[in-house]
């Protein structure tokens, strides 16, 4: 099994927590991505996602354009090392029940994992056993 760095998404998108959701929804939707890794202080402290923005906005009638990022995003931002092995992510995120884990090399985040990129490299794996 490879390391997570191999088939992770680089780079990251990301939001500051002050943003209003409105922003996030836009840039998700120009990106084609399901979430944002969100900052504080050029930190990250969270990720908001499609279903954040479907469970904690959407259904409860948030006005889109008044309420920040930071009311509604999933924290604290659960993370994985570059190094580790992918097993031991996905063993992680369902653990966590999570779908998208972002990856970090020391300090920094380097890029993002999600079921997608699972999914693909399984199928590519399992294709190539045939």
């Amino acid at each position: 099994m490879p390391k997570v760095e191999a088939i992770m998404i680089s780079p990251i998108l990301t939001i500051t927590s002050d943003a209003p959701i409105f922003e996030a929804a836009r840039i998700m939707g120009e990106k084609h991505v399901g979430s944002l890794i969100v900052l504080e202080d050029s930190q990250p402290v969270g990720i908001i996602t499609e279903r954040d923005l479907l469970s904690n906005v959407i259904a409860k009638e948030l006005d889109m354009k008044q309420t920040c990022v930071g009311k509604v995003m999933s924290t604290p931002l659960v993370t994985v090392d570059g190094d580790v092995q992918l097993e031991d992510a996905i063993s992680l995120m369902v653990e966590r029940k999570i779908t998208r884990l972002p990856v970090k090399r020391g300090d920094e985040l380097v890029g993002i994992v999600t079921s997608r990129e699972i999914f693909d490299f399984l199928s590519f794996f399992l294709h190539s056993l045939r």
